[in-house]
């Protein structure tokens, strides 16, 4: 088993949930009513994020220090699919879980990393969303900042990095910016770990670890088991403090979103329908915020109001387009359905000829149903889209053709019992 694609961006930047791959990870066999933790990577390309997933592959699977080995040594086992030039962009997840021993039972843990959330040549919005709905997906209480290739070796670790985390505080207290941020990283759950430079690195497509320095693995060895040690009880939990299983955290992700309604998918509602699932929508991410922020109540609502500012523009530019879209697709309804009336009509009047009367009533209602069938089976494939159908004008056109139906049925019996009578 390896990497799965969980959210895939196409080329207009736009992500998209893989169900597929959400319901194999999260809610199959035992995983779906299991504790869940989620060890998410967020990082800059090559900046050896490969050879940190590899390292908790290993050490999940083995479950002690020791899998690491001397220098040189081949790592055996699963690696996260090397190679992050040829990964598409997207956020990942390792396709099956690590079982760990939580405080209260087995914990499945699985491994998520983002692929182009901090690409500069990626569309800005494209990744932030990636980046932003990386971390969320990690036990978000729990943050760990792993600076690489610090200067010197004498103060890394998790002792080193707790002064330097503490520097880089008292440097954003001068300044009055950056308080979400200080909150943050103020937050018990946050913690520094400094990783000395590694040395030469060798290629790790053989399963080979870099030909890095005792004081670099040492320091790695330790952080990747300081990390596993504790994912039992790093389990997700929603807001009042209930542990999510696999199967309800797929759904809060589902619930949760990523911008993937189409605009076709949209037409299906009116727009005052569409209009009043945005505004619901908007004021329930409002609140989701508003419980998730960290921070004085001031500075949260001020970035409460920035957010609903934007939303609003945006919810204002999509609901534009979607008029000047909706707008089009029932000019195109509107032009098939009266074509469709049109056939019909010149359908009823050939079976009105005299020579049809051969054809028993009961008969030329089957053969009248199948004619609008077909008619609003054209119809539909007429419009712009399958799936963006003004379903109203589509009924209007049935109920139009069974009355007419009905009508004509009504006089052709008339007609077929005096040609009985006729013919006695």
């Amino acid at each position: 088993m390896g990497p799965l694609h969980l959210v895939r961006v196409d080329e207009k930047g736009q992500l998209a949930l893989d169900e597929g791959t959400l319901s194999h990870c999260l809610e199959q066999g035992k995983v779906g009513d299991a504790p869940i933790c989620l060890i998410s990577i967020v990082g800059e390309q090559h900046q050896e994020k490969s050879i940190l997933m590899n390292c908790l592959i290993h050490q999940l699977q083995n479950q002690d220090a020791a899998w690491m080995g001397q220098k040189d040594q081949p790592v055996e086992g699963s690696d996260w699919q090397g190679g992050y030039q040829t990964m598409r962009k997207g956020v990942w997840i390792w396709g099956e879980p690590f079982w760990v021993q939580g405080p209260h039972g087995k914990v499945a843990v699985f491994l998520v990393d983002t692929e182009g959330s901090m690409d500069l040549h990626h569309q800005l919005e494209t990744s932030i969303k990636l980046c932003v709905f990386s971390v969320l997906l990690g036990s978000y209480q729990n943050l760990d900042l792993l600076v690489h290739d610090y200067p010197t070796s004498f103060d890394c670790g998790v002792e080193g990095g707790k002064k330097y985390l503490s520097h880089v505080i008292q440097e954003l207290e001068a300044s009055p910016n950056h308080m979400l941020t200080l909150e943050a990283l103020k937050a018990a759950g946050t913690r520094c770990y400094l990783m000395p430079h590694p040395g030469k690195f060798i290629s790790c497509r053989n399963g080979m670890l870099p030909d890095t320095d005792k004081d670099f693995r040492e320091h790695l060895r330790d952080y990747i088991a300081s990390l596993t040690s504790s994912a039992g009880t790093h389990i997700w939990k929603d807001q009042n403090g209930q542990v999510l299983t696999g199967r309800k955290l797929a759904e809060k992700i589902r619930h949760q979103g990523l911008d993937t309604q189409t605009m076709d998918q949209s037409l299906k509602v009116t727009l005052n329908e569409m209009k009043q699932q945005l505004e619901t929508k908007c004021k329930d991410l409002l609140q989701d915020c508003q419980e998730q922020l960290l921070g004085e109540e001031p500075e949260k609502q001020a970035v409460l109001g920035e957010l609903k500012k934007e939303w609003s523009r945006k919810e204002k530019d999509f609901l534009d387009a979607s008029e000047n879209k909706y707008k089009e697709v029932v000019v195109s309804a509107n032009k098939a359905s009266e074509n469709a009336m049109k056939e019909m009509e010149q359908f009823l009047q050939e079976q009105a000829k005299v020579k049809c009367l051969q054809v028993p009533p009961s008969e030329m209602n089957e053969k009248l149903k199948a004619k609008r069938q077909k008619l609003l089976q054209a119809c539909q494939e007429k419009l712009l889209h399958d799936e963006s159908k003004p379903l109203a004008i589509l009924e209007e056109l049935e109920q139009w053709c069974i009355r007419k139906e009905e009508a004509f049925l009504k006089l052709y019996r008339e007609k077929y019992k005096v040609l009985l009578l006729y013919d006695s």
